[in-house]
């Protein structure tokens, strides 16, 4: 007796909106890829370096880097000198620089003071920024912040078609900024209605709140602020067995 077995057509990876800066997006969507997803990237932010030839080494008495651009727009940087970083990404990059003396705060700006004051350190620290910044770091006690602007950043225009297609089944935010920027491309409260099946991902509360603002329904967040957590969240969204 012959058995005929239907062929069933191959499954379709589920496409996953990665909207991050070029300099990231590959890498992530490597990572993205080895999970068993399909990326679709459409960085929402672009940058542009800054360098400074004048600073000199000796400048400063420590550092404040809040992204791994800070670290890397930075010419000729005293690695002896202390740097007081925000991110996992931001830490690795100064460990790349050759820095030795790394402070960390995992998530949040707010955190800078307090690890500078347990150090103990006073004078002058030279903070490596962008042009926009969501939250200043000012001078405190015997400790004179000066703020030194290494690269520029520029809003995407627009979301590629594929995004408004709505070909994708979920997005991945990492910063609050970026995730505001796509709000307003999508219509804000508007574009809640338009893709409420679509899950978005976001890399803390502060990126969250964003959307909660303007009526997303389907908003998660990492257990904590790094990548890894992110593509954790990923797979814990997609688990059918879940």
């Amino acid at each position: 007796m012959l058995i005929f077995c239907a062929r069933l057509p191959p499954m379709t990876k589920p496409t996953i909106l990665i909207t991050r800066t070029l300099e990231d997006a590959d890498s992530l969507a490597e990572d993205v890829k080895a999970l068993g997803f399909e990326p679709l990237i459409s960085p929402l932010i672009s940058i542009q370096y800054q360098h400074d030839l004048l600073l000199q080494p000796q400048a400063c008495d420590g550092y404040i880097f809040t992204s791994r651009f800070g670290v890397m727009g930075l010419s000729n940087p005293d690695i002896t000198k202390p740097c007081f970083v925000v991110g996992e990404s931001t830490a690795l990059a100064a460990k790349a620089q050759g820095f030795k003396d790394i402070h960390l705060s995992l998530d949040h700006v707010s955190g800078i003071e307090p690890l500078i004051k347990q150090k103990g350190i006073k004078g002058k620290m030279l903070y490596a920024s962008a042009d926009h910044i969501t939250r200043p770091i000012t001078s405190f006690d015997n400790v004179v912040v000066e703020r030194f602007i290494v690269y520029h950043t520029e809003l995407a225009s627009d979301l590629i078609d594929e995004v408004y297609a709505l070909n994708w089944s979920a997005a991945l935010f990492f910063s609050k900024r970026t995730a505001a920027h796509f709000c307003d491309l999508f219509g804000g409260q508007n574009a809640a209605n338009t893709i409420r099946s679509k899950k978005i991902l976001c890399l803390s509360a502060t990126v969250a709140s964003v959307f909660n603002e303007n009526t997303y329904t389907d908003v998660h967040i990492a257990d904590n602020p790094t990548k890894q957590s992110m593509l954790n969240l990923l797979e814990k969204c997609h688990d059918t067995n879940s």
